[in-house]
């Protein structure tokens, strides 16, 4: 069509020119002599090239495409956010345009900055708490929860009450409840020292340290030490005519001699030998009392 045109120009110049020679007389026909001017192609125009001749007859032809923008260099635009990518925009660099376009820029989110954690005080005895940290990043409100690791407190066991319960062959235990608001664990644990004491103890005669005496009346041939010595525990008694304990009595029951009577008694505690006491057993003497009656209603002499 472009072609088409041109040729129907130049048909429509060449009779202008004729015309023109015929009324002045020209000598010769006007032949074009053409400028070519060229228009370059733009980002959205079209290039073409301009032919003008002297004689004032022009026409365009040679179009050529619009270029397009060349976006190149694009600039991040510090837009993003920690759950949305942001975008990057170039200027077109082409000489003399300043269209512009922005684009996301892929993989650009910033992602959650979780740093400073604070303890949220949840820890029990025997679970972990938690802590909680606000994301760092300008204008992000968003909160992060996680286990505080190590944050256990562990039981608090302080006032242990004793339970009472020693034995003559064992210590007994104490109890504590946990201190800490709503726990109730409690701990029990050997309370040391509590067992019960094994021993003798002497129901009548007199005790001073190791040394035992006792009185009894003229009258009593023996003495008998099964209800005079108490056992308590695992402690029990041997009597022995030596402080070696070689000469046992067997029956703990000793004939009794005018005067005193000595004797051991050996105090035996799970079986092993505890104390020795040494006990005298004093018979009183017998004599023969007299009565002078003055003359008087005689009476017979008495043993006493």
């Amino acid at each position: 069509m472009k072609k088409s045109l041109l040729i129907k120009i130049s048909t429509l110049a060449l009779s202008v020119c004729s015309l023109l020679c015929i009324g002045t007389a020209c000598k010769e026909e006007h032949t074009h002599s053409y400028i070519e001017t060229l228009t370059a192609p733009t980002c959205t125009e079209q290039g073409f090239t301009t032919y003008t001749c002297s004689c004032g007859n022009s026409y365009v032809d040679d179009y050529v495409e619009e270029l397009g923008h060349s976006f190149i260099d694009y600039n991040f635009n510090d837009n993003a956010t920690c759950t949305e990518n942001g975008t990057e925009t170039a200027t077109c660099s082409r000489v003399g345009c300043q269209e512009t376009d922005t684009r996301t820029k892929e993989n650009s989110a910033l992602n959650h900055e979780f740093t400073n954690y604070i303890s949220d005080n949840n820890a029990t005895c025997t679970e972990n708490g938690t802590e909680t940290s606000t994301c760092s990043r300008q204008g992000c409100n968003e909160t992060d929860t996680r286990t505080e690791e190590n944050s256990a407190l562990n039981h608090d066991f302080t006032d242990y009450i004793s339970d009472n319960n020693a034995t003559y062959t064992s210590d007994g235990t104490k109890t504590a409840i946990c201190n800490r608001n709503g726990c109730n664990e409690k701990d029990t644990v050997t309370e040391t020292g509590t067992k019960l004491a094994s021993g003798i103890s002497f129901k009548t005669l007199s005790v001073t340290g190791t040394d035992v005496y006792g009185k009894v009346s003229n009258a009593t041939e023996t003495f008998s030490f099964i209800n005079e010595v108490a056992a308590v525990g695992t402690a029990k008694f041997v009597v022995s005519l030596d402080i070696y304990g070689s000469q046992q009595v067997a029956t703990k029951t000793i004939s009794l001699n005018v005067g005193d009577n000595k004797v051991y008694i050996v105090e035996v505690i799970d079986d092993e030998p505890k104390t020795v006491y040494e006990v005298v057993v004093r018979r009183r003497q017998m004599y023969d009392v007299t009565f002078n009656t003055d003359g008087g209603t005689s009476v017979l002499k008495q043993v006493v």
